[in-house]
């Protein structure tokens, strides 16, 4: 126990450097943590979930006290998610432009109030499954074991609820999406629904529970949400939903309801049927690889755009590239003209001698937990077309771009806290010549005639089509509304610019002379437009049963009545300064500091189960607790207490990670079962890169002692990892040392470890992988180097050699279907040929091992959220035995 203390006083120092980072401000619900520099934003959000928590506590039927809540900055990464284990509800600072999240008025309101009913869905409680969760901890809330699409699907509704202006099911993208599966009759089941499937990017949880939660209250009422949480949250039948949802949530929604689950989704599936009578499908596709294609362009006679393309070559194993195409229509042929691994944030650019190009990179010094400090920026890249020369032009927060006649280049940066922009211009070279900054928020621009024109936000608006002068620093509305209008191009003086008038985005023209819009007629999704003017047609993007693809009509124009709309109304002014009277929305605020999160911290409300250990004559009684603090400085720690009758003496084992000395992460453990155990690791990630090469660089070391801390191992470690398109392989570089001299240990090893593993995309679509160990720990006993390999019960009895295993493989069924009850899913069946080696060094004494055979492997998932890899195996080994086998493995 002693030991014990001493190891918890040495946290003390640690804890201590994190009390100046991190600051709050409160009410009685929440209490909003941000990093020093980030006040206003706290204020922002603070005010953002008080106005909005009456909407949040009537749909859900629940409220909280004290709700944590933390402002991470992430970059140009867009994310926000709740916890319900840990308590705490995070959000990224950084304001989407561009996709599915792009139809927002307010993001501080978006992410918020999602991440808020989340939180007030999951916690709804009562009975026995309260008094449960109460003793044992936050794992046990029972409204967290729905299907992902009924966990997703009450937030979208509710986002897309507070206007209709904002929210992903008032953007017309998800709408298009099932009306286009609807009308081929291939909306998803409700199992296969639970579940992510490589079929299309929108069969996800969020597009079709959020559209089947609009069906709910529409034909029956939203006050029912709240009862269905309420029941469910109280019925200890409620922990059956994962595995058999006739006993857990199909009861709850039938005594809602009167009916099950899935038969009201076969209701909201034929009402989509009915619905997209009317939605005009593509006169033509011009492609067929479906998943995600954007940034359409025309320039020269030929069109570019980007294309995601994954390939899936074995169960739970698919490789992937961000693609720039041209594409020539007269040919009809797609040409590619360069590959890389993440999208185009800030689009693209065509001249006739370069192409330039943005990608997202990473780098260190963000104002983050959530992952070390790192976040992503844009990087402005010109290629040259003729020698592919590659150059950095400029890397930030980069959100749009355009290349001046001049050669010269507006950049459109975020300001500090993503709030409004900064636009610079710069020489070719990367020289500033000027910059100025603006309250928009700026999100495309292109250049027309000489002048410049930008997609941009203001305060509570979507984004609409400005002028821009860069002379007098000034913007001027061409065309603003309250619906976002994103500009996509030109057609002679027409503005062509992509908008959600009717339901579904669609691409439409402006004369800004006289006021006059035109609708361009054809399919009824229809972004991006690019008019060929050498035989009138329109090429644009839209969506097929696979995903988003590019399509072509005839080119044809009718005159448009703009809709009639309500300027929205935002709940309170523009912030710009901390209040003086302390207080938001008629409330006061309190002021903290890191006293908040060591509360946080030292309240074990994850888990605090009861534990019962026997080993031989030993029975061991007590309990386990597992907490976190708020904002990751203490991601977890874990503590378990118990009493061993045969000793008649106290056990403990603890394991705390902290990120308190960043970049060093670390991790001590100690036990005083076993004779005593101390386990130290600490790392620091050198190098991460969101693009191909050499992309994950990490050092560190790891100390043991055990055997009464007698026996010390100090074990360095180096992992490196390399990737370009269709290929992986990762590296660990390992030293076991022990030194009776320098490290007082009580015994001599110097042993040296190689682990390398590598996938390989192969034609057909087919995938080699591979793995190999080189061993060199001569004063390691037989057991503690190899595993065994496919074939063997035991393993290499040896400390010095090698082991190599190959396995070529390649999916040969979709399935993608499933059963509700009990609830299981089968996405794909692979099938794959393999061969190991287990070889020793010469000297050991030992025979070699190697075997060969076949491996069947299905992609399964069960419960909503566990995905596994069922393995049926045959080998044949080297001493001639034929070994059947079953596996079944969880892939997290």
């Amino acid at each position: 126990m002693r030991r014990f203390i001493v190891l918890l006083l040495l946290q003390i120092p640690l804890i201590l450097c994190g009390i100046f980072d991190w600051k709050t401000i409160s009410t009685n619900h929440f209490t909003i943590y941000h990093q020093q520099g980030w006040e206003l934003e706290a204020w922002k959000v603070l005010e953002t979930m008080e106005t909005h928590r009456p909407f949040v506590e009537e749909l859900t039927g629940n409220s909280r006290q004290g709700q944590a809540v933390i402002i991470q900055d992430m970059g140009n990464l867009v994310n926000g998610y709740v916890n319900p284990v840990r308590d705490i509800i995070t959000l990224y600072a950084h304001f989407p432009s561009g996709g599915d999240l792009d139809y927002i008025e307010d993001w501080w309101t978006t992410v918020g109030v999602h991440e808020y009913i989340h939180m007030l869905q999951i916690t709804q409680e009562g009975g026995t499954p309260m008094i449960l969760r109460k003793t044992l901890g936050n794992l046990l809330y029972t409204n967290q074991l729905h299907p992902m699409w009924m966990i997703e699907g009450i937030t979208v509704y509710g986002e897309s609820e507070l206007s209709p202006y904002s929210g992903r099911l008032n953007g017309g993208s998800y709408q298009a999406g099932i009306a286009t599966l609807a009308k081929l009759d291939k909306l998803p089941s409700a199992t296969k629904a639970s579940y992510l499937s490589h079929d299309h990017p929108h069969v996800h949880y969020y597009g079709m529970g959020g559209a089947f939660f609009r069906f709910l209250a529409e034909q029956y009422g939203e006050d029912k949400f709240a009862a269905v949480y309420r029941i469910n949250g109280s019925r200890l039948g409620a922990y059956a939903t994962p595995f058999l949802p006739e006993v857990g949530i199909d009861q709850s929604v039938k005594q809602v309801y009167g009916k099950r689950l899935p038969q009201l989704w076969d209701e909201w599936r034929q009402a989509e049927k009915d619905e997209a009578d009317g939605f005009v499908l593509p006169a033509r596709y011009v492609t067929q690889t479906g998943w995600f294609k954007n940034h359409l362009r025309q320039f020269d006679g030929l069109l570019y755009y980007t294309s995601f393309e994954p390939v899936k070559a074995d169960v739970n194993s698919t490789f992937g590239a961000h693609v720039l195409y041209e594409y020539d229509p007269a040919t009809d042929i797609h040409k590619p003209l360069l590959r890389q691994a993440r999208d185009f944030p800030a689009s693209f650019q065509i001249t006739p001698e370069h192409i330039f190009y943005t990608r997202t990179e990473y780098r260190r010094g963000f104002a983050n937990t959530d992952d070390g400090g790192w976040g992503g920026e844009t990087q402005l890249r010109r290629r040259d077309r003729k020698s592919s020369d590659d150059t950095l032009i400029w890397q930030g927060a980069i959100r749009a771009f355009t290349v001046l006649t001049d050669a010269n280049i507006i950049l459109a940066l975020d300001r500090p806290h993503h709030q409004g922009s900064i636009v610079r211009i710069i020489t070719p070279q990367g020289s500033v010549r000027d910059e100025f900054a603006t309250d928009h928020l700026i999100t495309t621009i292109y250049t027309h005639k000489s002048r410049i024109y930008v997609s941009a936000r203001s305060y509570w608006r979507n984004s609409s089509i400005y002028h821009l002068d860069p002379v007098n620093h000034s913007l001027f509305p061409v065309l603003d509304s309250p619906f976002a209008e994103h500009l996509t191009g030109f057609y002679d003086d027409l503005f062509v610019y992509t908008t959600n008038y009717e339901g579904y985005l669609h691409s439409y023209m402006l004369d800004a002379v006289s006021g006059t819009v035109y609708r361009i007629a054809g399919a009824s999704y229809m972004t991006s437009a690019q008019v060929d003017r050498t035989d009138e047609h329109v090429h644009f993007i839209t969506m097929s049963d696979k995903g988003y693809e590019l399509g072509a009509e005839r080119f044809g124009l009718v005159e448009y009545d703009f809709p009639e709309y309500k300027e929205p109304q935002p709940p309170f002014p523009e912030r710009r300064d901390i209040p003086t009277d302390g207080q938001v929305a008629g409330i006061k605020v309190r002021n903290g500091g890191y006293w908040n999160n060591l509360a946080h911290l030292l309240y074990p409300r994850m888990f605090r189960l009861p534990l019962v250990m026997v080993q031989g004559d030993s029975v061991a009684v007590g309990v386990v607790l597992v907490g976190s603090d708020a904002v990751g400085d203490i991601p977890y720690w874990q503590m378990e207490l118990l009493y061993d009758f045969h000793q008649q003496e106290p056990r403990l084992r603890f394991t705390v990670d902290n990120n308190l000395l960043l970049p060093l992460q670390h991790t001590i453990t100690y036990s005083s079962f076993d004779d005593h155990t101390v386990i130290s690791n600490q790392y620091v990630e050198l190098l991460r890169r969101n693009n191909w090469g050499i992309d994950h660089i990490r050092a560190g070391f790891a100390f043991t002692a055990r055997d009464e801390l007698q026996r010390r191992t100090l074990s360095p470690y180096l992992d490196l990892s390399y990737s370009n398109y269709g290929f992986d392989l990762s590296n660990r570089l390992l030293m076991n040392w022990e030194d009776a001299d320098i490290l007082g240990s009580d015994r001599r090893r110097r042993g040296f470890i190689s682990l390398h593993r590598m996938r390989m995309l192969i034609p057909w679509d087919s995938q080699l992988s591979a793995f190999a160990q080189f061993v060199h720990d001569p004063d390691a006993g037989d057991d503690e180097v190899f595993f065994p390999i496919r074939g063997y019960n035991d393993p290499l009895a040896a400390n010095q050699g090698a082991l190599m295993q190959f396995t070529i493989s390649r999916i040969i069924a979709q399935v993608r279907q499933g059963l509700w009850n009990p609830q299981i899913y089968l996405e794909d069946i692979g099938l794959g040929v393999f061969t190991d080696l287990a070889l020793p060094d010469q000297g050991q004494g030992v025979n070699m091992q190697y075997a060969f055979g076949l491996e069947l492997k299905a992609e399964t998932s069960v419960g909503f959220f566990m995905p596994l890899q069922t393995t049926f195996r045959i080998a044949y080994n080297r001493e001639g035995k034929v070994q059947p086998s079953f596996s079944l493995s969880s892939i997290f």
